[in-house]
């Protein structure tokens, strides 16, 4: 009987440390997007690590509320809410397609990532750690059904006033990527054209269209 009565007790502790872990990450996920959310328009600066790909790739994104702006290394995104021009500057070329809203990447959807809360993720707390110092809050998002994206989980950790500090976005067959925050920048208002690749700009970059 004190046995049963254990494994009872041990089994319904378990149950309330998992429901805690659950609400606490999406309360964490949620306060970020809030926060994220209210700046009109924000620019985030960061550098990008991939073990044996990359390390330290410094690049910039700019959000406008369904909008963005992406440039890392030889590419730079833009999205102006409904197609998508991913320019390789290296090979003088531009792609353009249909954004897809599902996207949960923080690199070709910033704009879904920091402000929709990532729908269809569950958000499991994974307790503090201290960087640099700081006290930061960590949170494990994974898809509550197959990503087309191929997104198998993300590690988002959180400062205390709701910001993002890291992300570690990992995906099937891939190193993770890591993506250190190192500024988040509230912007007065922003022109549409940040967002749309220029043609007349780059008259001699080969335009692939996949509309």
């Amino acid at each position: 009987m004190k046995r049963k009565l254990y494994f009872t007790v041990l089994a319904l502790c378990l149950t309330v440390v998992d429901l805690y872990a659950q609400d606490r990450g999406t309360t964490l996920v949620e306060s970020l997007a809030q926060k994220m959310t209210g700046y009109k328009n924000y620019r985030i600066e960061f550098t990008a690590d991939m073990e044996n790909e990359f390390s330290d790739l410094s690049g910039k994104i700019i959000v406008s509320g369904a909008c963005y702006r992406v440039e890392i290394n030889d590419y730079e995104v833009y999205c102006d809410g409904k197609n998508l021009y991913t320019y390789n500057t290296n090979e003088d070329e531009v792609t353009i397609e249909k954004a897809d809203p599902t996207d949960p990447s923080p690199l070709t959807n910033p704009a879904r990532f920091f402000e929709s809360g990532i729908k269809d993720f569950q958000c499991i707390y994974k307790g503090t750690e201290t960087k640099n110092g700081k006290t930061v809050e960590r949170v494990e998002l994974l898809p509550s059904k197959l990503q087309a994206s191929g997104c198998k989980s993300i590690l988002l950790e959180v400062d205390k006033n709701s910001l993002p500090v890291s992300i570690e976005y990992r995906t099937e067959g891939a190193a993770p990527i890591t993506i250190a925050i190192q500024k988040v920048v509230p912007l007065t208002d922003i022109s549409s054209d940040t967002f749309v690749f220029n043609r007349k700009e780059h008259p001699e970059v080969e335009v692939i269209d996949f509309r």
